[in-house]
């Protein structure tokens, strides 16, 4: 199938076109097409189709549009369900197109380039995307030019050439390869007029005279001399940079020394820029960043790290699991170890050219795990201190910044305030030394004053506390507090107040909700007093309703803040709101983790109203740094209960969207503030939230911090938590195999919340407890406890766990035979999930799926949803779905004949097992292989898998699987003329099925006896064999009537 967007959207298949009407879902197929094979974000295609204003229940309408887009497609395959939205597989002419001009094409691959566009790009994307499109379209058009002229092929260049530069009159490099093109081909005269035709164009529509480009080719054409060959275009680049500063000024030998030390060289390059604050680093570094967009095709990257800020300054592992984020690693995909990060961060720079802009570093131990390690790539850093180091170290440039010369004040002033301020430019400059941010925001005092205002307001600056000049040993805030004081002293004393209130603000920015929390007002008020500030400028807005406080603002605001009492109490208000507002965010995700009971918040303190779970992720992604930031100032300055509160309070949230890194950061912070205060509770509370964290990836540790969690707590932990920790303990001993273990701590945790604790404990324990005895093989009892547990979970609105107690009813029905139920439950799981965008439980229900389409012989849907739980199970870092996923998809694909992949899924699925200790997904990878291996010929290495499934099934107790794994060891030693030893396995196999309740295994058991027998009993196992699986309705029942029909009348 293709999908077609250069021109009239058009799909494509079997060179017919698929018609797809309907207008939002062609908005919808036009976004998904363009990104083929990239997620798309629920929320981003909700954007497209609707704008700012949704719908209420975009969510499920957006489900419903790409349900129905499937079916106008005829190939629900082709959009994938992801972790946070949607994936198109399948071929598009935008990818072709790409594919042919890159590395250097040559005519004949542009012309079939060229050759794709139809037209206008499709409807239903966005202007930028059009643009991007129509821009690379340019390129390759510009690019054929040249080859034509290099290649002597005047005749079709100079046609295309005045097409393109009539649609594109102001682009001078055009006018310059027409100018070459008329030359080459003997047309001297004609180059000279097309010169003029540009000069006039110019300066008509722009009052500009060409540029050097042009006047040099002129000359040389003038002069009969053979202009050089053009250049070739230069990639489009991709920012993550902030807007260069308006109204920039001077400083063009400070980027020319940067432009050098940067120019491309054997090495990745460093040029550091050191100066006072306030000096003006941040503005060249990005004035330098944005004029080296053509050296750096591949991107730039921007963090302030804060190094010299009233929070704490950004750590290497911080700031590298961002890098990995812009440079669109999924957060569940960021390892946690400080060398993997780094070693991930330079894998994904390598062969890129890239520059990397650090802004507001403190030290060299701070930035230089944040360096790239590929020659394409270049690091620009800003610091007060010199990071002279540097220089032996790393080879790095050290550009020493000053203030602005006289003449840079003067054109600046001027600049922003007009002409007429030429009389007053040299006195303001000397007030303010010259100091570029200081003359900012003197001008922006200044901006609306009347003349006299502005003579009033010069002579406050004259009055003895005018600007003094910056020494590097000086207290440089000092220096800029005249100009600080002018702008703070036409504040309300409200403003006032909460300008120096928002000193205690940890994070990089906050919102009204938070700045209200600090001055004890309501949201509105907060608002107001925050646009008084921005007038002043002492904040500023930002994106989604939030604002900034400059660096040294910050500082001048806790200078500003003397009472002690009064920033004590701001500061813990403050806390206390993050963590209130966290625990009610995540009260909206998951309602049924523990999370502990919180002091009162105090008089005058609201958390915002976070009515559902998309309200709630929504704000929790928003103050996700700021969160951390909290913890991270509460662990160096208290209270210390703050941080295992927030860590505990987050660990759904965090555990849900793959947040490793910060999860685990919260984690230890909260264990040191717990050790330090002798708490044992809060000990247990952090070996829990310890335990969970690896509880998927390291069932050791995780089993070493639940069993903590107890012995550390001791008596004196709450049920809930005791309970909690019994349980997990429950799940971790289930899925390294030690199933008695496992149910008798699930036991424990049932009598404790039974007694004890809230209903929501007593559903998840209760579901815990069932998925033992299911793996255990008493699946009557599983059931019995999984339909409690569900009915529960919905009584108590639990959304995540609602949807995996059904999903564990799915298993179960699948388990005793009844597909039409396990779909049924499996599609009631899958809603559940994808609304409240639960990753793992996505992975797990679609290999539910799969297994089920498998048995029903639909192969084709199996082997989709199993990709799809491969894919899910990846993206959320989960790796014992993905181990239980691959296993079910090399099952599949032996049964459709594509043995090699099998293979390659099967030990894929072992090694992931093996690695986390899940003997369960041991068991399956292991049965998978041993039919893979079957099909390929290989029937030791069949056997051998098999009795190694069987070996870890007896040793684990996983009654679940005992007659599977019998099964596949009797398939692969039955041979034409019967085996003893497969009878044995066999017959064991039928026993335990019947005893399990498990028909399709009896059956398939049935089959296997039958050719192992290869006698006269044979014809009773198959007639066995198809009552029994014709009483589910299960396609095994047809195997056994053909085999029974190949069976001699004496035989029967």
């Amino acid at each position: 199938m293709e999908f077609r967007l250069l021109g009239p959207l058009q799909v494509v298949r079997d060179n017919a076109e698929v018609p797809v009407n309907a207008a939002k879902q062609r908005v919808l197929l036009a976004a998904l097409a363009l990104h083929a094979g990239r997620l798309l974000p629920a929320d981003e295609l909700i954007d497209r189709i609707w704008g700012p204003t949704p719908p209420a229940g975009a969510r499920n309408t957006l489900r419903t549009y790409v349900m129905r887009l499937r079916k106008a497609l005829g190939d629900a395959s082709v959009i994938e369900t992801m972790l946070d939205g949607y994936r198109l597989t399948g071929d598009t002419d935008v990818q072709r197109f790409n594919s042919l001009i890159a590395d250097s094409p040559d005519l004949t691959r542009l012309d079939e380039a060229l050759a794709l566009w139809r037209g206008a790009p499709a409807d239903g994307l966005l202007p930028a995307e059009v643009q991007t499109l129509a821009d690379r379209r340019l390129e390759a058009l510009i690019r054929r030019c040249e080859l034509a002229v290099e290649q002597g092929r005047h005749d079709e260049a100079v046609p295309a050439l005045r097409d393109l530069v009539a649609q594109h009159p102001l682009r001078e490099n055009l006018w310059a390869l027409l100018m070459r093109a008329l030359h080459a081909a003997g047309r001297r005269a004609e180059a000279l007029t097309a010169y003029d035709e540009a000069r006039a164009i110019l300066s008509d529509q722009l009052g500009i005279d060409p540029g050097s480009l042009l006047q040099s080719l002129r000359a040389e054409l003038a002069g009969g001399v053979n202009p050089a060959e053009p250049p070739t275009p230069r990639p489009r680049p991709v920012f993550q940079l902030p807007p260069a500063v308006g109204n920039f000024v001077g400083r063009a030998p400070e980027l020319d020394r940067i432009r050098t030390a940067l120019m491309p060289g054997p090495a990745m390059r460093i040029m550091t820029i050191s100066g006072p604050p306030g000096v003006g680093k941040t503005a060249l570094a990005v004035r330098a960043a944005h004029m080296l967009r053509d050296q750096f095709p591949d991107g730039q990257l921007f963090i302030n790290l804060r190094g010299h800020a009233q929070s704490s300054p950004v750590r290497a592992v911080d700031a590298l699991a961002r890098f990995l984020r812009a440079l669109g690693v999924k957060p569940e995909d960021i390892p946690i170890d400080e060398d993997e990060l780094t070693a991930r961060y330079r894998t994904e720079l390598a062969d890129r050219r890239v520059l990397v802009v650090l802004d507001n570093a403190v030290s060299l131990h701070q930035v230089q795990r944040l360096f790239p390690g590929s020659a394409g790539c270049a690091v620009v850093i800003t610091s007060r201190n010199q990071l002279r180091s540097l220089v032996a170290s790393h080879g790095a440039a050290i550009l020493l910044l000053n203030v602005f010369t006289a003449t840079e004040s003067a054109e600046l002033i001027e600049r922003s305030l007009g002409p007429q301020t030429e009389r007053l430019s040299a006195t303001l400059g000397q007030l303010c030394s010259h100091l570029p941010l200081a003359l900012r925001l003197a001008i922006a005092n200044m901006a609306n004053m009347t003349a006299r205002e502005i003579e009033s307001y010069l002579a406050e600056l004259m009055r003895g506390r005018q600007l003094t000049s910056l020494d590097i040993a000086d207290d440089h805030a000092l220096a800029l507090r005249t100009t600080f004081d002018l702008s703070y002293q036409v504040l309300t004393p409200a403003a006032q107040r909460l300008f120096r209130l928002l000193a205690a603000v940890p994070g990089p920015d906050f919102t009204a909700d938070a700045a209200a929390a600090l001055v004890e007002v309501d949201a509105a008020e907060a608002h107001r007093l925050l646009a008084e500030l921005q007038v002043a400028s002492l904040t500023q807005s930002a994106a989604g309703g939030r604002w900034q406080l400059h660096d040294l603002l910050k500082l001048y605001a806790q200078e500003l803040l003397v009472d002690a009492a009064e920033a004590e109490a701001a500061r813990l208000r403050l806390l206390a709101w993050y963590l209130h507002s966290a625990d009610a965010a995540v009260a909206q995700l998951t309602p049924h983790m523990v999370r502990g009971a919180l002091e009162p918040l105090p008089d005058g303190v609201t958390v915002p109203a976070l009515p559902d779970a998309r309200t709630a992720l929504h704000w929790l992604g928003a103050e996700h740094q700021n969160l951390v930031a909290a913890a991270v100032h509460a662990d160096e300055n208290g209270p210390r209960e703050f941080c295992w509160q927030l860590a505990n309070a987050l660990r759904g949230y965090l555990r849900s969207r793959g947040h490793r890194v910060d999860w685990l950061t919260l984690s230890e912070a909260g264990m040191r503030a717990a050790v330090a205060a002798g708490n044992t509770v809060a000990q247990a509370v952090m070996h829990n939230c310890l335990g969970t964290i690896y509880e998927i990836t390291d069932n050791d540790r995780s089993i070493h911090h639940f069993t903590q969690a107890l012995a550390v707590g001791g008596d004196d932990i709450e049920p809930d938590l005791r309970a909690a920790a019994l349980n997990n303990l429950g799940t971790q001993y289930k899925e390294i195999g030690r199933l008695d273990d496992s149910i008798a701590h699930y036991e424990r945790a049932l009598a404790i919340a039974t007694q004890f604790c809230t209903p929501t404990v007593v559903a998840i324990v209760v579901g815990g407890l069932g998925t033992a005895l299911l793996m255990a093989g008493r699946l009557t009892a599983a059931r019995e406890q999984f339909e409690r547990a569900a009915q529960d979970c919905f009584a108590l609105k639990l959304n995540e766990s609602s949807g995996i107690q059904v999903g564990n009813l799915a298993i179960t029905a699948l388990e005793m035979g009844d597909t039409g139920t396990c779909l049924d439950h499996a599609a009631t799981a899958h809603e559940i999930f994808e609304r409240h965008e639960y990753g793992y439980g996505l992975a797990g229900v679609f290999t539910v799926i799969a297994s089920a389409r498998y048995e029903l012989g639909d192969l084709a849907e199996a082997a989709a949803a199993a990709e799809n739980a491969v894919e899910l199970a990846r993206s959320a870092n989960a790796d014992r779905y993905e181990s239980d996923a691959l296993a079910v998809l090399s099952t599949i694909s032996t049964r459709r004949g594509n043995v090699p992949a099998a293979l390659d899924q099967g030990r894929h699925a072992l090694k992931i097992a093996v690695d986390i200790r899940q003997a369960r997904a041991e068991i399956e990878a292991c049965l998978a292989l041993a039919q893979a291996h079957q099909a390929d010929g290989d029937l030791p290495a069949a056997q051998e898998h098999a009795r190694r499934a069987l070996r870890t099934t007896n040793q684990a107790g996983i009654g679940q699987r005992e007659a599977r794994c019998h099964t596949v060891l009797a398939m692969t030693l039955v041979e034409h003329n019967g085996s003893p030893e497969a009878a044995v396995h066999a017959e064991q196999a039928v026993r335990i099925a019947r005893a399990h309740g498990q028909p399709i295994d009896e059956g398939r058991a049935l089959i296997v006896l039958a050719k192992a027998y290869a006698d006269h009993r044979s014809a009773d196992c198959l007639r066995q064999a198809e009552t029994v699986l014709d009483r589910i309705a299960h396609p095994g029942a047809a195997e056994a009537r053909e085999l029974l029909t190949g069976i001699s009348p004496r035989g029967r």
